[in-house]
């Protein structure tokens, strides 16, 4: 009975912990996470989650380094976007765009898919390419990123890229604006979108 319970006990108390974490990362309480994450057993959830806390803390130089260090462990989608991000910006190692895109396409999350999209928006790093940014802003959008609603509600407002419709436009920084995005609901004000839906 001892070896079924104490295991049992080890598992929620490792559950509880990593919950503590959650609560400290969304309050930006990195080092106290990063410091309840040291104390527990590596698995792959708490590789990606030092690297995270890594990542965001980003108070020296050294940070980027451990969070691809544990990031790189931790092999996992979640990871590879923000693997994706330090190469995007060069953070701790040197900028590598193709890498960026490379990691962003195995990620193949919301996030990413948002980051693909300015890229090639932008034209910055790539070769310009709207029409494939426009359909990854919608994969991303459809997926519930907030950012990329409210970009793609922009886009269709501007009619710059695709042709203006604000039907659309109103649809998309309806959906960016309830998910919290200021700047969104700006727009939906400015332009009183509420009479398109």
């Amino acid at each position: 009975m001892k070896k079924i319970i104490l295991p049992l006990i080890g598992s929620m108390l490792f559950a509880g912990s990593l919950d503590n974490v959650m609560i400290d990362l969304n309050n930006h309480n990195y080092t106290k996470a990063i410091d309840t994450l040291n104390k527990q057993p590596e698995t792959k959830r708490v590789d990606f989650l030092l690297g995270k806390a890594y990542y965001e803390r980003h108070f020296t130089y050294s940070d980027y380094k451990l969070a691809m260090k544990y990031l790189k462990k931790a092999n996992n989608r979640q990871s590879f976007y923000y693997i994706g991000k330090i190469y995007q910006n060069g953070l701790g190692v040197k900028q590598d765009i193709n890498k960026a895109i490379e990691y962003f396409k195995k990620a193949n999350t919301a996030s990413a898919k948002y980051e693909l999209a300015k890229l090639y928006l932008e034209g910055k790093y790539v070769l310009k390419n709207p029409k494939l940014s426009v359909k990854l802003l919608k994969e991303a959008a459809k997926s519930g990123n907030s950012d990329a609603q409210f970009l793609l509600g922009k886009i269709y407002l501007e009619g710059n890229i695709v042709q203006k419709d604000l039907t659309k436009a109103a649809k998309w920084l309806y959906m960016s604006s309830h998910n919290g995005n200021l700047k969104a609901k700006s727009l939906w004000n400015k332009y009183k979108l509420y009479n398109y839906l």
